[in-house]
Parts: structure tokens; C-alpha cells; sequence
């Protein structure tokens, strides 16, 4: 699970042309302005990712104006995104560490100690259904790491390309004769009108066909009308496979096995999958920019700018969300 707020250290500080009271600032792979003079070089602070969700208390008051907001849920705080200074991309919040939290050391997490959550965009009531319970805890919920967070010289090898689809997780399942249909955090009933239910239909007739014991969880991202704005222009939701869980065996299969197994049971078309952008060999030549360039490109499915791109390899997997796909966001 990702790390929505921790201890980093500050690796780099660099000027913005034409300001004079801002910097930028470095924090492993990512880029943020600060207040000049704020942080040195190798100063310990607290990194609030991007897509985290500040409470509302004093410290965070100065992010009222350009960052409140409420979740589906009714709770309210301060929502981190992609914002420019100056023409300086800044991605997160760096703050100091606190007395409190003194003790800590880099690298520990401390999202719930700050009473940080993650940002869940509102979610249309089309969309919602009637709740059966929690999301499964016999299946690996679906959140890659960002590749700013990643140790690029520790990725060297070949990995598989996949688009990274702008739309709402989803994981259909099949264990013990039972079948399941999940959104990101919980599990729905029964109910074949609900958009989740409808764009899984074909994923789910061809698990029940495959055999009366076929314990996997097919994971993907539905698209279309009432989802993210309907980015790829779509008449009716479309559910795209990404991933599949061994349920038995406890581990995600890797791509290899993962189209293997999906051809067998009929879902082995592109159709039905995100789209396949290739092979790419990570070496000492690549970088975190270098993979960000990578995500910028036109979606595959239609003419905006895709999301971002998923590398896969093994049981290792991250993600690289594209910063003008960030730029344009609303929220």
C-alpha cells in the first residue's frame, strides 16, 4: 500500500527562475516548491504524496483556499494534486517533522498518525450499489507504487507495458462456487442492472464456465458514461482486465501466466484487455524522468492524453502517471 504521508529526506535543492521566494525541492523522485531557505540538503521532513487527503486542523489551514474538499463519505480536508508555481511542477507537500514525531526514522510511515487518508473522488449514484460487505480479504487489493517512490537502480531487467486506464478499479472473483463483483473498497450484491455487475457480465460467464472450481480474482478498470468524465467517449461501461490474483496460492500471476490463463478461458483477446504497449528494458540508463517521458503519449483507445503507463514483471508491478495527464485534472 502506498505510503501517503512518511519521513524522506531532502536530496536536492534547485532556483525558479523569476521567483524569489519559492524553491524547488526534491524528495527521492519527486519534485515540489517550498518556501525559500525552508529545507537544506539532506534535512529530514514529512512528504505528503499527492492524492492524500489532509484533516482539517490548523497546520493545514494555509491549503484552505487552493485545496479543501469533501470525500463521498462526507469527511472533509485538504486534497494534494499536481499544482505549478512559476511555472514549477509541484507534486505533494513537504513540512517539517514535527516534535511529535522526532523519534521517527526516514522511511517510516506515518499516514495514520497524522490522520491522513487517501482522496476517493465522489462517486455517482449510478455507480454505487447496495453494499455486501467489505472488499475480500482473501484477495490483494489493487494500489501499484508510483515510480517517484521507487529505487530505479534496483529495477534493471525487462518489464511489460501496459496503458493505465482512467477510470474505477473493479475485481471480479470466483471461490468456493461463490461469484463476487468489488469495487475498490467494497463488495457488491447481487444485482444485474448495477454498471459494475452489466460490464462484467462476459468476464464473469467465462469464470463460471472454465470450472465449478476456478479460485481467481480478475482484476481491471471500468470505463465509460458516468466514470472519470468518460474519457474515451464510450456508449456503455467496458470492464478491461489488468491483472490476475491466484486466490489458493496468494500471489498475483505474473503476465506471462496471466495471458495463458486468460486465453484458456476465451478472455485472451485484446478487447478484453488494457491495451499492450510492449516490452521495455530497464538499465543504467534509465531514469525516473526518463519514465515519466515514457507516460506522455496519446491513449491508445482514444485521442486524449493517456493516464500513465503500469510495468509489470514477476509479482513486482508500478505505475507512472503522466504529469500533463495531472495537469489537467480538475480535482
Amino acid at each position: 500500500m502506498r505510503k501517503l504521508a512518511s519521513i524522506r529526506t531532502v536530496c536536492d535543492i534547485q532556483p525558479i527562475p523569476g521567483a524569489d521566494n519559492i524553491e524547488m525541492i526534491q524528495v527521492d523522485g519527486w519534485k515540489l516548491v517550498s518556501r525559500k531557505g525552508e529545507f537544506s540538503v539532506g534535512d529530514r521532513c514529512v512528504y505528503y504524496e499527492i492524492d492524500s487527503l489532509l484533516p482539517v486542523c490548523e497546520k493545514y489551514e494555509f491549503l484552505r483556499n487552493s485545496s479543501f474538499k469533501k470525500m463521498f463519505d462526507g469527511s472533509e480536508g485538504f486534497k494534494l494534486k499536481n499544482m505549478r508555481f512559476k511555472g514549477q511542477l509541484s507534486q505533494g507537500l513537504a513540512l517539517s517533522v514535527p516534535p511529535e514525531l522526532s523519534h521517527m526514522s526516514v522511511g517510516d510511515e506515518v499516514t495514520e498518525l497524522l490522520g491522513v487518508k487517501k482522496w476517493e473522488a465522489p462517486i455517482p449514484s449510478c455507480m454505487t450499489g447496495v453494499t455486501k460487505g467489505s472488499f475480500p480479504d482473501f484477495i490483494s487489493m489493487t494500489d501499484e507504487e508510483r515510480v517517484q517512490n521507487m529505487d530505479v537502480s534496483k529495477l534493471h531487467g525487462e518489464w511489460e507495458v501496459t496503458e493505465k486506464l482512467d477510470g474505477t478499479s473493479c475485481t471480479v472473483y470466483w471461490n468456493e462456487g461463490q461469484i463476487g463483483v468489488c469495487g475498490r473498497n467494497i463488495e457488491f450484491e447481487c444485482n444485474e442492472d448495477h454498471v459494475f455487475w452489466k460490464a462484467t457480465r462476459t468476464v464473469r460467464n467465462r469464470m463460471q464456465l472454465a470450472s465449478t472450481n476456478f479460485p481467481y480474482a480478475i482484476q481491471g478498470e471500468i470505463i465509460g458514461p458516468n466514470v472519470q468524465g468518460n474519457s474515451y467517449k464510450l456508449k456503455d461501461a467496458e470492464f478491461k482486465i489488468f491483472n490476475v490474483y491466484d486466490i489458493t496460492n496468494q500471489k498475483y500471476l505474473s503476465p506471462w501466466d496471466r495471458v495463458e490463463l486468460l486465453e484458456a478461458i476465451g478472455l485472451g483477446e485484446s478487447i478484453h484487455q488494457v491495451p499492450f504497449l510492449g516490452m521495455f528494458i530497464i538499465d543504467e540508463s534509465t531514469t525516473v524522468d526518463s519514465l515519466l517521458e515514457l507516460a506522455e503519449c496519446r491513449s491508445a483507445l482514444f485521442t486524449n492524453q493517456r493516464e500513465g503507463i503500469v510495468l509489470k514483471r514477476g509479482q513486482g508491478s508500478f505505475k507512472v502517471v503522466s504529469n500533463k495527464f495531472l495537469d489537467k485534472q480538475k480535482d
